[in-house]
Formats: C-alpha cells, sequence, structure tokens
C-alpha cells in the first residue's frame, strides 16, 4: 500500500519498507522484496515521485535504492548512521538514487527540496541541528512533543541519582554507560559476566548531572530490554563475535543491522581487521561455570526490565554508583590503512 497526497502539482506516492530482520517478520527474504517491488510498481503507477520509506536498517535502505526501480528518493530508518548530505547510491536501471541517513538521535532534521528537471528529479537536502536557534518549523514540532510527553514527564523526569562521571555510549565497541549496565548485570558477581549488543543509544551526562528514568530507558531504544541469562559455550561466543564483526566490517563499510559490536564484560578480546572473514576474533580462555547475563527486546523473553535492573542498582549505591569501567577490544589494525585509527577513536 502506498500514500498519496499532491504537492505544488506534483502527485507523490510513499511506500513503506519494512525490517526484514523484524521478529514478527515470518516471510523468506526473496519473498519480502518481491512484495515490496510490487508495492514500488504499483504506487509508481500515475506518480511523478516516489518516495521509499525503509524502515530497514542503513545498509539494507542502501541495498534498496540501488536495487528497486522506479524509486526517486530513499529515507532510512533504524539504522544509527547519521551523513548530513544525500548519498547518491548507483544503479543498473538509471540515474543514481539519492539516499537520506538520519541517524539515530533525533538531533536535528532535514529539509528536502525536490525539482523535476530535463534530467530527472533533482534532490536537496539541508539538515538543521535543533540546538541551534529553532526556525517556526522547528519550534512548532518541539510544541507538539512536549504536549506528547507532558502527561508522562513527572515518572520520565524523576531523579534517581548522579553520574559518577562522563556516561556516554559513542563508540564501535562501548562507552561508560555500557560500564555501569555490565556492573547493574553482573552484580559484582565472579561467575556472572555481562554480554550486552552493541546499541549506541544514550544521553550524554557529565560528572554530577542527574540520572532520570528517561535516560535509562534510552539505553535500550525505549523497548523493556528485558534481562536474560545466557550459557554460551566459548564456540558459540567466538561465532557470535565473527558475525558482528562481518557485518559492521563487511561492504559496503556501514552497519548492516544497526548495531556496534558486542560488549563483553570482565573479557579481554582482540578484532583483527587484516584477517580473513571468520578469524577476525580471538577470545582468550575462559574459565568454567561462566553465566552471561544480557539483556533482549524479544516478545518472549520473560525478565525483569533493564531499566528497572539499573534503577535498582542506583538505588543500592545510594545513587551515585562507583565510576563504571568501559568494556574494551585490543584492536589489531593495518599498517597505513587510510581511514579509521582504532587508537585515534573520540568516545566523548
Amino acid at each position: 500500500m502506498a500514500t498519496r497526497f499532491e504537492r505544488d502539482g506534483v502527485q507523490v506516492a510513499v511506500v513503506g519498507a519494512s525490517d526484514p530482520n523484524a521478529l514478527d517478520e515470518t516471510r523468506p527474504l526473496d519473498q519480502w522484496y518481491r512484495s515490496l517491488a510490487e508495492s514500488v510498481a504499483k504506487a509508481a503507477e500515475g506518480a511523478d515521485l516516489v518516495v521509499l520509506l525503509a524502515d530497514t536498517g542503513s545498509a539494507t535502505a542502501r541495498w534498496l535504492a540501488g536495487t528497486l526501480p522506479r524509486v526517486d528518493l530513499v529515507l532510512g530508518a533504524r539504522g544509527q548512521d547519521f551523513w548530513p548530505t544525500l548519498i547518491a547510491v548507483d544503479t543498473p536501471h538509471g540515474a543514481p538514487v539519492p539516499l537520506c541517513l538520519p541517524g539515530s538521535h533525533a538531533s536535528g532534521f532535514f529539509h528536502l527540496s525536490c525539482r523535476s528537471t530535463q534530467s530527472g528529479w533533482q534532490i536537496h537536502a539541508d539538515f538543521q541541528r535543533n540546538d541551534v536557534t529553532p526556525d517556526a518549523a522547528a519550534a512548532e514540532h518541539q510544541t507538539r512533543f512536549d504536549a506528547l510527553r507532558a502527561p508522562y514527564a513527572g515518572w520520565l523526569d524523576r531523579p534517581l541519582g548522579s553520574a559518577p562521571g562522563w556516561l556516554w555510549r559513542r563508540d564501535s565497541v562501548g562507552g561508560s554507560w555500557d560500564g555501569l549496565i555490565a556492573a547493574a548485570l553482573s552484580a559484582n558477581s565472579d561467575a556472572t559476566r555481562a554480554l550486552l549488543p552493541g546499541l549506541r543509544h544514550d544521553t550524554l551526562l557529565a560528572p554530577g548531572e542527574t540520572i532520570t528514568r528517561d535516560h535509562l530507558w534510552r539505553l535500550s531504544g525505549g523497548h523493556p530490554a528485558r534481562v536474560v541469562d545466557l550459557a554460551p559455550d566459548p564456540d558459540a561466543l567466538k561465532r557470535l563475535l565473527e558475525r558482528a564483526l562481518d557485518s559492521s566490517l563487511g561492504l559496503p563499510l556501514i552497519l548492516n543491522d544497526s548495531r556496534d559490536l558486542p560488549r563483553l564484560s570482565a573479557t579481554h578480546w582482540m578484532l583483527d581487521y587484516g584477517a580473513a572473514a571468520g578469524e577476525r576474533a580471538h577470545l582468550d580462555a575462559l574459565p568454567g561455570g561462566i553465566t552471561w547475563r544480557s539483556f533482549s527486546a524479544r516478545p518472549q523473553a520473560g525478565g525483569e526490565p533493564l531499566w528497572q535492573r539499573l534503577e535498582r542498582y542506583l538505588n543500592d549505591h545510594g545513587g551515585t554508583p562507583p565510576a563504571p569501567t568501559p568494556p574494551s577490544v585490543e584492536a589489531r589494525y593495518v599498517e597505513g590503512h587510510p581511514g579509521w585509527h582504532p587508537q585515534a577513536r573520540l568516545s566523548v
């Protein structure tokens, strides 16, 4: 199904693409794609401009932009990647298709202008940050957001403690928020370690700033993210790391599943950028009897919500927990690599 509307005499059709890896998606990948292609083709009939809203993650959105015929613009969602200009994706069936990657922190918004020319659509994007003087449109959106949040503001903004140091999570291998989560999950037990999915959701807090319930909810993107116990053997753990490395180090060099690398607490492992696929992760020997504690957004997960576990941990420490130690990984990089250098990354 497509949503249709007219703007300045232009017939616009908007088609939504769902996440092919969603928990409630039961169709095989090829069937998912065929259904989407049929919807786009039908939407293009009688439309001057076809827009695809790809709630699929960054790399899938990029693949769709280069694969689907009859699409004029792709707006990505679910991915954490942000790029302040449109990305021109080459296609085998015509002119490049512009792709917009808006990121996940809602730190601003894009203003898109579309102009029809003899050679096709000319689409331009202007990104406007929220932390600068807002224009009338931004002020209107902020008013609407404030009104929707108002009934829950007292519950969300309840003070729970104060940050023991800088709390951040903007790093491909973890941050101090992850250290705080790991400490809350392991509860200082030598037999329990944290295995955290690679998520970048956070709010940057300075030392001494108030931690609220809203901050804890944001760490899991608003999902309850129920606490679960896992018992993977070392081989299964290594396979998990290899799959994550294949995702984030593969081609194209953007995240395929909207996640960064998993975080392991109190465990040393190394990634080797120059190794072949399947041989990039090197995990130290682990003692027996370890329980790995994590959290899951799956509906069948029946544990305690992550935010409740964190709230109890803060309360147990009088609101100011010990300064957390961020998870880390040793990165063996390729000498002379012209791009990102692990030792030069900025975490805050």
